[in-house]
């Protein structure tokens, strides 16, 4: 490891869940999408009786070649970071953040106004950007830890995915969930990106009712 890299560290999982439970919520269809892919398949190893079952939306959850974006790095450095966050990454992040979207939606178009209406601007300020950043730079170390545990998930698992997604790898993560999770079902759609609950939004609520069919019929077998 670098001077430059900041610590890593993987998920750690046994808390998630809990404000839901605190909220008199025993158990869910756990729907994750992208990053949050890592916090869903913690879950359903380290709480599997709160997931119902789970519903994978082009997530992140195996290693992958490259690493991650410069600015992520320097974002979450513990020396560089506080300068770039307060001073470069507003205008920098502002300038880029259309293209940004763009790309998350590619080959499909974002929804109209998407940034205004999700607030994303709000994500460059330095403390959301820094706890970004690291959540971003500790994913490698947190597949490396998780996904040789994925044959211990049980909870019914749905994974959907376009075969147009230039944001994470379908082959890598999404394949791979249906590989390792047993009795996963992978659904790959044709020409769409990363964001399929945008842009094919029937379809994913599809998939996502059809997971709490496969554990309603699955409670008596586990009763």
């Amino acid at each position: 490891m670098s001077a430059a890299t900041p610590p890593r560290r993987a998920v750690r999982p046994k808390c998630r869940g809990r404000a839901a439970e605190e909220l008199g919520v025993r158990e869910a269809v756990v729907v994750v999408h992208s990053a949050a892919g890592l916090t869903g398949l913690a879950m359903a190893l380290d709480a599997p009786r709160f997931v119902r079952a789970l519903v994978l939306i082009a997530p992140v959850s195996h290693p992958w070649p490259g690493g991650v974006a410069w600015y992520y790095t320097l974002g979450a450095h513990p020396l560089l970071g506080p300068p770039f966050r307060r001073l470069l990454a507003l205008p920098l992040g502002l300038a880029r953040m259309r293209a940004g979207v763009t790309r998350v939606f590619a080959p499909n178009r974002a929804p109209p106004e998407f940034v205004q209406a999700t607030r994303v601007p709000r994500v460059l300020r330095p403390l959301q950007f820094r706890s970004n950043c690291e959540d971003v730079v500790n994913a490698m170390a947190s597949v490396a830890a998780l996904s040789p545990r994925y044959g211990a998930i049980r909870a019914p698992t749905e994974i959907v995915a376009g075969d147009c997604d230039g944001v994470v790898s379908t082959r890598i993560h999404a394949s791979g969930c249906a590989r390792d999770i047993p009795g996963a079902r992978l659904t790959i759609l044709d020409g769409f990106g990363h964001s399929p609950h945008h842009t094919a939004a029937d379809r994913v609520v599809e998939i996502v009712l059809e997971a709490e069919r496969r554990a309603s019929a699955r409670a008596p077998e586990a009763a």
